[in-house]
């Protein structure tokens, strides 16, 4: 007799209810807030003193579009 084991899954997160269930939705969501981050983080990473940031900060990194052209 075969077992079947029965997955259980994690409630739905407030990302995927505003995403309507949707996990592609979800993931692109995500994808473009990720984006909306890193560009800020490089803003502020240029407006930090190079003195207070001395070996504190990796400089940023290369981004997959820039990589690819």
């Amino acid at each position: 007799m075969a077992r079947t084991s029965r997955i259980s899954m994690p409630p739905p997160t407030k990302r995927q209810r505003a995403c309507g269930g949707d996990a592609r939705k979800t993931v692109k969501a995500l994808l473009v807030a990720n984006e909306f981050l890193e560009v800020q983080l490089d803003e502020l990473r240029s407006k930090v003193s190079t003195g207070y940031a001395r070996g504190r900060l990796p400089g940023p990194r290369e981004r997959k579009d820039e990589a690819d052209g």
